[in-house]
C-alpha cells in the first residue's frame, strides 16, 4: 500500500495474529469465517501515527487503491477495539477519488440542492440556528437567481423523539442518500469540535441496515454520517468546519460538559476524527 515507506508511519498487518498456524501445531483448528478469509486475503493494514503529524494522516488518505479492500458488508462484522481500528476500517472501505464530477455548464429548468448539515446537536446548538435564521436565507435567494432550489437538511426537526434506533439511523443515512440521488455528490457540512455523540451499539443497528452501509461499529452517528457523505468517495463538495480548540477553555465551568466529552477515550476519539478529516480532505493552496 506504500505507507510502510514513509519515516512516520509504522505499519503492521492486523491479519497477523488471525494468521493460520503451522501444520504441526497440535492446536484444533476452527474453520475460518467469511469475513476472517477476507482479512487474510485483502490484506487489511492497521496505520499508527507515530510522529503526531498531520502528514502522516495526508499520506494514509492519499495511498487508496483504485477499489475498496474490504466491502461493506464485510466491513460490518469487524469488531475494532479502539477508535484507531474504526479508521482503519474506515480506510479500508474508501477509494482515492481521481474523477472528480463537474457541474452542468447547461441545464433547462430548476435543480434541487440538497445541503446537509451534520454536527452533534448540544454543543453546535447556537451554530446552526446562524445557519438557518441568517446563512440558508441569503443563500436561498442567491441560489433562486440561478434557478436552483436549496433544501437544508437540519435532522434537529427530521427525527422525531419517539424514533427508535434503527429509525434514527434509516432517517440520517437515508437523508445523505437523497442528497446523493439529487447532486451526484452531496453537499455536505460538518462542525466538529470536542463530542463524538451518539455511538450505537451492535444490538441497535439491524444487520441490513449495518450490511448496506457498512456499519463501523464503535464510531458515532454523527462520524457515520461523515463516512457516509464525505469520506468513502472523498466527496468533492464536502466542507468541515472545525471548532478551535481553545474556545473550551472561555466557557464557564458549568457549560463545559455541554460541549466536550468527560473521559480520555472519547476525547482521544474526536482527536483522531479531526486528524483523519484534515488527512483526508488536506486545504489546498
Amino acid at each position: 500500500m506504500g505507507c510502510g515507506s514513509s519515516r512516520n508511519l509504522q505499519v503492521t498487518e492486523r491479519n497477523e495474529e488471525n494468521a493460520p498456524q503451522d501444520s504441526n501445531t497440535t492446536a484444533t483448528k476452527q474453520p475460518l469465517s467469511p469475513i476472517d478469509v477476507a482479512k487474510l486475503e485483502k490484506q487489511v493494514f492497521k496505520v499508527r501515527n507515530t510522529s503526531d503529524s498531520i502528514d502522516t494522516f495526508t499520506i494514509l488518505w492519499e495511498e487508496l487503491p483504485p477499489k475498496p479492500e474490504v466491502s461493506l458488508q464485510e466491513v460490518c462484522e469487524l469488531q475494532p477495539n479502539n477508535a484507531i481500528e474504526c479508521w482503519d476500517a474506515v480506510r479500508a472501505t474508501s477509494v482515492k477519488q481521481e474523477d472528480i464530477a463537474k457541474p452542468a455548464t447547461k441545464r433547462r429548468g430548476w435543480k434541487t440542492i440538497r445541503l446537509f448539515v451534520s454536527s452533534t446537536f448540544k454543543d453546535f446548538h447556537a451554530e446552526r440556528e446562524v445557519l438557518v435564521k441568517q446563512v440558508f436565507p441569503e443563500l436561498r435567494l442567491w441560489c433562486e437567481k440561478l434557478k436552483l432550489y436549496l433544501i437544508e437538511c437540519d435532522l434537529r426537526w427530521g427525527v422525531p423523539k419517539e424514533a427508535t434506533s434503527e429509525e434514527t439511523v434509516k432517517i440520517c443515512l437515508g437523508e445523505i442518500d437523497r442528497c446523493f440521488e439529487d447532486n451526484q455528490w452531496p453537499f455536505f457540512l460538518n462542525l466538529s469540535s470536542h463530542r463524538s455523540g451518539w455511538i450505537p451499539s451492535k444490538t441497535e443497528v439491524p444487520n441490513y441496515l449495518a450490511k448496506e452501509y457498512g456499519w463501523i461499529f464503535g464510531a458515532s452517528i454523527t462520524e457515520m454520517e461523515i463516512i457516509h457523505g464525505a469520506f468513502r468517495g472523498a466527496n468533492p463538495n464536502a466542507l468541515f468546519l472545525i471548532r478551535d480548540p481553545l474556545f473550551i477553555s472561555t466557557l464557564p465551568n458549568e457549560l463545559k460538559e455541554n460541549f466536550s466529552e468527560s473521559n480520555s477515550d472519547a476525547m482521544e476519539k474526536m482527536e483522531l476524527l479531526k486528524k483523519c478529516i484534515k488527512g483526508r480532505f488536506p486545504v489546498r493552496s
